[in-house]
């Protein structure tokens, strides 16, 4: 499969770049990712996959969470975590100083 060239107007290149780093993938793919959507409607939980120790961590807690606020407090905190690791993670991220 061919690839295509895509280019990201000035104005967008740090968002496209923000995506990229959450989602620790290349900047080609979060333009991709992007451009079916669009910025404004980019929602980064419909591509954003849990490393497998968050992911079990979300299930225990599906198990024995009381409430529906429960459960959306801690799948937005292990979220939350795994964009924090994906940032650590990506070669687009500035080294810590």
């Amino acid at each position: 499969m061919a690839s295509e060239t895509i280019r990201v107007p000035e104005d967008g290149y740090e968002a496209v770049r923000d995506v990229a780093v959450k989602l620790n993938v290349p900047l080609s793919q979060a333009a991709g990712l992007v451009l079916e959507t669009g910025i404004q409607h980019f929602r980064l939980e419909d591509h954003l996959s849990l490393d497998p120790d968050l992911e079990q961590e979300l299930s225990a807690a599906l198990l024995e969470a009381d409430s529906e606020d429960e459960i959306r407090d801690v799948d937005r905190e292990l979220r939350q975590r795994q964009v924090d690791r994906n940032r650590e993670r990506s070669d687009l991220t500035e080294p810590a100083q």
